[in-house]
């Protein structure tokens, strides 16, 4: 079959628009940033550390820059690939500790005191100087012990604790 030189065109034209949508244009742009958390004065593993953002949306997408604490406090964070950073503007800070390990809608072990932005811990703003995050850190706190709930316990995303019976 033969087209004419006007559909050929068409052809390439429509190659060349889905091509250059495809990018990745619509990111914001990142810095390498890492943070500690502490609790009382000290450190635990699996926190989520999330910053909302009070300037308006980062992206289109409206991503959420977070980092999750290894056993030292220490987190990196995330925007769209581990450890890509966090983009620039202004941020409140929401911590978030799961009770089951990597499933950030389990039941919060801090009983969700300080996992929205009316109660963000602190706010800050990251711009093109900044090289780290200010030090998170929770004094007074009373947080779910992960050691005293029974074997037997199952936790389903957005409720208490259960039993098994």
């Amino acid at each position: 079959m033969r087209y004419s030189p006007f559909t050929n065109y068409a052809f390439l034209l429509l190659a060349l628009i889905v091509t250059g949508c495809s990018g990745q244009d619509w990111r914001a742009e990142l810095l390498p940033l890492s943070g500690k958390l502490l609790i009382n004065g000290q450190p635990h593993e699996g926190i989520y550390v999330i910053l909302v953002s009070t300037g308006g949306h980062v992206d289109i997408r409206e991503s959420r820059p977070w980092g999750v604490t290894d056993h030292e406090g220490n987190y990196q964070l995330t925007t769209y690939e581990r450890g890509d950073g966090g983009p620039h503007g202004d941020f409140s800070v929401t911590v978030r500790w799961p009770v089951v390990r990597h499933r950030v809608d389990s039941e919060d072990r801090l009983f969700e005191k300080f996992s929205s932005p009316q109660n963000s811990v602190m706010t800050f703003t990251i711009d093109k100087n900044t090289k780290a995050l200010p030090p998170i850190e929770l004094k007074g706190v009373k947080f779910l012990k992960q050691d005293s709930f029974p074997k037997d316990v199952q936790f389903r995303p957005g409720s208490s604790p259960n039993v098994k019976k």
